[in-house]
């Protein structure tokens, strides 16, 4: 969750999406914090870069990388 709110205030997550997830599992899911990551949790980090950015988070992500190609380039 705190993955997905930072994505959020990025502005990369659809937010219908996550929604709708919600939606689905209201009721049905404790949420626990653990000081290490589960067997059943460790696939949700290999689904990153898998769901498509549209919109503003795409052109931010867009942003982000060519600010990073320019001070790697050293061109800022």
């Amino acid at each position: 969750m705190q993955i997905t709110r930072e994505e959020a205030q990025r502005g990369i997550v659809d937010f219908a999406r996550i929604d709708d997830m919600l939606a689905r599992t209201k009721g049905r899911i404790d949420h626990i914090t653990l000081d290490h990551v589960t067997p059943l949790a460790a696939p949700l980090f290999l689904e990153v870069g898998k769901v498509p950015v549209e919109g503003a988070g795409r052109d931010q992500m867009v942003q982000i990388e060519a600010a990073k190609l320019m001070v790697e380039a050293g061109l800022s």
